[in-house]
């Protein structure tokens, strides 16, 4: 079943339907599927993101953001705000890539995962971790046992 499924998962996310991606990646987890499935490469190649850019693939799955919205995104925080302050590098969290990113850290896929979220700035981690729907995701990679 999740042959089937997975080759669609950037159908799925456009169309906002995360809770069968999120439900195939814990499918894979329950049933022992890490080995036969690739699926953070399915997840990277959904989201558009090149493997010299893996450092985005936290920032994407946690905002469920192509890789070209999100450099669209960073660029904009280049800019400084009106008053002349530079703009704060947070990225949106959403409840649905905050619960696909807990699926993940229990499948044990810490690689781009792991990168991602360790190459953010303090301020931000702290962000993650007092908003209600990142800091699940944010435990769930504390917890993990593969860190």
């Amino acid at each position: 079943m999740c042959s089937k499924i997975m080759p669609i998962f950037e159908d799925l996310l456009a169309e906002s339907i995360t809770g069968v991606v999120i439900s195939v990646t814990k499918c894979c987890h329950h049933h022992g599927l890490t080995s036969n499935f690739n699926i953070i490469k399915v997840l990277q190649d959904a989201f558009h993101i090149p493997d010299d850019q893996l450092h985005l693939f936290f920032r994407c799955v946690m905002s469920l953001t192509t890789h070209d919205i999100m450099l669209e995104k960073l660029e904009s925080y280049k800019k400084p705000t009106q008053s002349g302050k530079p703009r704060r590098d947070r990225f949106e969290a959403t409840l649905p890539g905050s619960l696909l990113l807990q699926a993940l850290f229990q499948l044990g896929l810490m690689g781009p995962l792991e990168e991602g979220l360790c190459s953010l700035s303090e301020d931000h981690i702290v962000y993650l971790s007092t908003n209600p729907q990142a800091s699940h995701a944010i435990q769930a990679f504390l917890s993990s046992l593969t860190i």
